[in-house]
């Protein structure tokens, strides 16, 4: 906030800190911070609610706030989609200005069950989108490919690779 930046987005995907807190597979506590569901999703709300209190007491402007995730883990134990819908029906609550879904591809299934072939950011959106603001990503590299992914109705796409390959990308 003093640096002046417009907002912060909370990483709690690609195996950083608070998507190991989340995971079944790396999280192995056995104190409030670990075992159930509910004690491993307690981490990353609590990091949310620090954010929140850091932005409530600092800032003089508008100061977004987003938050990151991984729906999925191959390992198992690992985060499943089942566990992913509870958190993100609990950070639907919290006020966020965004969901960051990171995933390697827009259209991607599952990564746990080859038969469920339907879009994580697309699910994440039917369950959350009426809440907060969902934001897709992942290998769409033309502007006709970003134009499709609008129309599921996911209203933020986040492109890095082919601005950082096209920074004249959007024109």
């Amino acid at each position: 906030i003093e640096a002046g930046y417009d907002g912060v987005e909370i990483h709690g995907a690609n195996t950083y800190l608070l998507q190991q807190f989340f995971s079944p597979h790396s999280n192995r506590r056995t104190d409030k911070w670990g075992g159930t569901l509910e004690k491993r999703m307690s981490f990353p709300l609590a990091v949310v609610d620090v954010v929140k209190k850091a932005v409530s007491d600092h800032a003089t402007k508008p100061f977004i706030i987003g938050y990151r995730l991984s729906p999925e883990e191959r390992e198992n134990p690992g985060i499943t989609m089942e566990d992913t819908l509870q958190l993100v029906d609990k950070l639907a609550d919290q006020d966020l200005d965004y969901l960051h879904i990171s995933v390697g591809a827009f259209w991607n299934g599952s990564i746990r069950d080859d038969n469920d072939q339907t879009s994580r950011v697309v699910m994440i959106h039917e369950r959350v989108g009426d809440r907060v603001p969902v934001m897709g990503v992942g290998m769409l590299r033309t502007p006709d490919e970003v134009m499709k992914a609008f129309e599921t109705g996911v209203p933020l796409i986040a492109l890095g690779r082919e601005l950082i390959m096209e920074p004249q990308w959007i024109q």
